[in-house]
């Protein structure tokens, strides 16, 4: 059985708010190691090994998007790690795909995939990327994966003054990938399609401030 030292191939980095279980993991159709970020009224830690993976969950009193990604950031276990929000639907290969993506690209720090978009409010668009190549374009980070040793040798982070409840509600994620680009590390672009979102169901990120 896997315990919490233990390190990991790949790991899902989950950020959510005022979650009781696992149930959020299953909806997301996780299937790999896993750490949630759950933002509660609570300061708690549960585990869970499910199909040979190491399940965690921290739940903490604090707030702010930028603050879970960072509490993520260091907690993590993963070689690779992929961000992720609390309205997505994950590809049954998510691992295989984000760790061949990596494998190809070793040289890579980041790399930002597609997301396949439901449900779009009218005259929303998104880039798609069509291409694997090196990019200097911002995304949202639920479309990357960090090789985490880059990211913490580097002491890159989040800034938290930016992201859902924070003063400036946003731009954390264009902030961070400039952190990044200016440490001279590389992000890439991958077009394989690792989850759905459906704008049918609003995220749980824009309530409870």
């Amino acid at each position: 059985m896997k315990n919490q030292l233990d390190k990991f191939e790949f790991e899902v980095l989950l950020s959510c708010m005022n979650q009781d279980g696992f149930e959020i993991a299953y909806k997301s159709k996780i299937d790999s190691d896993l750490l949630i970020i759950n933002q509660c009224d609570k300061e708690d830690y549960q585990e869970a090994e499910v199909n040979g993976h190491l399940w965690r969950m921290i739940s903490t009193k604090e707030r702010g998007l930028s603050k879970s990604r960072n509490m993520a950031l260091k907690s993590a276990r993963g070689e690779i790690c992929l961000f992720a929000d609390d309205d997505e639907v994950f590809s049954d290969e998510l691992q295989s795909q984000v760790l061949d993506a990596f494998g190809r690209n070793e040289n890579a720090s980041m790399i930002a995939f597609n997301l396949n978009r439901i449900n779009v409010p009218m005259k929303k668009t998104y880039y798609r990327i069509i291409t694997e190549k090196i990019s200097n374009r911002r995304f949202g980070s639920p479309m990357t994966a960090i090789r985490l040793k880059d990211i913490l040798k580097n002491n890159i982070c989040f800034n938290e003054m930016f992201g859902s409840g924070s003063p400036w509600g946003g731009g954390e994620d264009g902030l961070f990938q400039c952190d990044i680009r200016k440490n001279h590390l590389l992000i890439y672009e991958c077009p394989s399609i690792i989850a759905t979102i459906d704008y049918s169901n609003e995220s749980k990120w824009f309530h409870g401030y």
